[in-house]
């Protein structure tokens, strides 16, 4: 089994309905019990009580006869919660594998944008840890503009930011590191990159990947409502909020979720270039991949100063760069699992012919500046992309 999680306009439902067109997947309609049925699960110790509570619940839900009901009766459903073990990961599982067998499908998901705002009990719970996760992100800025269009929330834009920059990095933070386990996937990876993203993802879900899931054509027609599940996704929706929203809004935004816009790898529009003295330099440091050693940057009008800090050694070293030598300065931004690259290529004082490269496979954290503390490794990128002087 796995789950879909994202916030409301994030591209759950383009996703789940493009992978619904996999011969191998079926993903009901939206539910609305996991949540409810963690939370009784949570409170009840007794198992034979739990079970028969959980079982009414699901099939009393307000959704159960459009999702899950299309596949399982409700005596069905008693059933298995029955014969299966008090865990609610262990339930879910036993559903999931259910609704496949009957759609003749190798997998199961769920999709309900709803429980990401639950998740810290779906995670305290153990519920996750038996389940595949499937995590899509979407620039909020461009999400609130889609958001505000609908007029679900009419004073979202006081705290809908902050909620989708806490509840996605509870997530990735909890369950980053398990590769098998959890993937992220942005919108605009998917947006830009159709074919390669589904692949991915279809790779993560141990099924072949299939042309035909990038047409339209063939994405189930559960919401009839929504006419866009019939069309392409448009490159034109990734960074839509630059002309539909006033500089005043994109700060506001950006001022709430900064840190997650930051962390998947978006840029923050709002970035004055500030002007450092060598004494007080604004430090950075990038928690780089595993088992290398730890860098702290500190960024200067004049210079890059980067310290490594090895464990196994228990030493430290430092390297000195001047913008005038830097060669080139490349950035790679986030995709799928893997975190932003900053490349630097410089020539060593005195050895002209001599260029050597430093790269970071990082997520930065800023410590000491208030500003830095809020940029992207993009941001830096380019901070240190003004300061180098014209060739």
């Amino acid at each position: 089994m796995f789950i879909i999680f994202g916030t409301p306009r994030s591209g759950t439902t383009i996703l789940a309905h493009t992978l619904n067109s996999h011969p191998d997947i079926t993903i009901p309609h939206e539910t609305d019990f996991i949540v409810p049925m963690v939370f009784l699960f949570t409170r009840i110790q007794d198992a034979a009580l739990g079970k028969k509570l959980i079982a009414d619940l699901i099939t009393h839900s307000t959704a159960y006869q459009k999702s899950i009901g299309e596949y399982i009766p409700p005596g069905r459903v008693h059933e298995i919660i029955d014969s299966s073990e008090y865990r609610a990961g262990a339930i879910l599982q036993a559903l999931y594998k259910e609704i496949a067998a009957i759609a003749d499908t190798k997998i199961a998901g769920d999709k309900s944008p709803n429980d990401l705002d639950y998740v810290k009990i779906l995670v305290e719970s153990g519920t996750l840890s038996e389940i595949k996760i499937l995590h899509i992100v979407r620039d909020v800025r461009d999400l609130m503009v889609s958001l505000n269009r609908t007029g679900w929330l009419p004073d979202a834009d006081q705290y809908f930011p902050r909620f989708w920059s806490n509840n996605n990095l509870y997530l990735y933070t909890k369950y980053n590191q398990g590769p098998e386990t959890y993937l992220l996937v942005r919108y605009e990876d998917l947006a830009i990159e159709p074919k390669e993203t589904i692949e991915q993802i279809c790779a993560f879900l141990n099924v072949p990947f299939y042309e035909e899931m990038l047409s339209p054509d063939k994405r189930t027609e559960r919401y009839q409502d929504r006419n866009n599940l019939q069309k392409p996704i448009y490159k034109e929706r990734v960074g839509v909020y630059r002309t539909a929203l006033d500089a005043e809004t994109v700060a506001e935004y950006e001022g709430q979720a900064g840190e997650g816009l930051s962390t998947f790898g978006y840029v923050l529009d709002n970035v004055t270039r500030t002007n450092h003295s060598e004494g007080t330099p604004g430090r950075i440091l990038l928690d780089d991949i595993p088992y290398k050693p730890r860098c702290r940057m500190a960024v200067t009008d004049r210079r890059i100063i980067i310290t490594q800090q090895d464990p196994h050694l228990h030493g430290t070293s430092e390297s000195v760069i001047y913008y005038k030598d830097v060669v080139s300065l490349t950035f790679q931004p986030a995709r799928f699992w893997n975190n932003p690259k900053l490349e630097i290529a410089y020539r060593i004082p005195g050895g002209a012919q001599v260029v050597e490269k430093i790269v970071f496979h990082a997520r930065i954290q800023g410590f000491g500046h208030p500003k830095i503390s809020e940029y992207s490794p993009e941001t830096i990128y380019k901070i240190i992309q003004n300061l180098i002087p014209s060739k």
